[in-house]
């Protein structure tokens, strides 16, 4: 059987990426979540010192918010002459990458090689060593059909990535989120330091994107 991904991408795409708007949604889901992000947060308006984006408002923990994109996959989006078409098809080849080796059965030595390791372990080594990272993916990395598929179980390419992250970097008690759509609508979270994901409903991406399954 053959399934066929459908995405639906709104004008304001461009906005949601270039104006900053995707803090606000990681924000919002931050201060929704009751497992990965169980504290309240606040969204520091005082950055002009490239203070983190976020921090708890009891342990002061800082979060910085981080698109995974490459600068030419950031020109697709944000120049005026961009490409949202091309764009989406450099996600889904970063995806396919990552088959392809489960398929050779190199997963240790094939993950530095692949895309999508190379942006989140550049990020993370030029970032602050007491900030955590929250990723927020436009696009669904995970073929995940939310809280009632079974993905949570399975391996996948941020459990092979966060794996070698964690075995590359010396995080100490950093931690690295990923926030992604699911094909149901739904909201993914998964952070490095568990295997578990946690689900929000509510429409955080709709307004821009979402993605379904045929």
């Amino acid at each position: 059987m053959e399934f066929i991904e459908k995405a639906s991408i709104n004008d304001v795409f461009k906005e949601f990426i270039r104006n900053g708007n995707y803090e606000n949604v990681i924000f919002r889901i931050m201060n929704d979540s009751k497992i990965m992000f169980p504290g309240t947060y606040i969204h520091n308006d005082k950055q002009s010192n490239g203070e983190c984006d976020f921090y708890d408002r009891e342990t002061y923990e800082k979060y910085d918010a981080k698109l995974p994109f490459t600068s030419e996959q950031g020109r697709l989006i944000g120049s005026r002459n961009g490409n949202l078409s091309k764009f989406l098809e450099t996600m889904a080849e970063e995806g396919d990458e990552f088959y392809n080796i489960v398929i050779d059965g190199k997963h240790d030595k094939d993950i530095h090689n692949l895309l999508l390791y190379k942006v989140m372990n550049e990020k993370i080594l030029k970032d602050k060593e007491d900030e955590n990272l929250i990723f927020l993916f436009p696009y669904p990395i995970i073929s995940d059909y939310g809280s009632d598929s079974m993905m949570q179980f399975v391996g996948n390419i941020l459990t092979y990535i966060f794996e070698t992250l964690r075995k590359d970097n010396d995080l100490k008690t950093r931690k690295i989120f990923v926030i992604y759509p699911c094909y149901n609508g739904e909201v993914g979270i998964i952070c490095s330091s568990t295997d578990y994901t946690e689900y929000l409903v509510d429409n955080y991406l709709e307004p821009y994107f979402y993605y379904t399954v045929e």
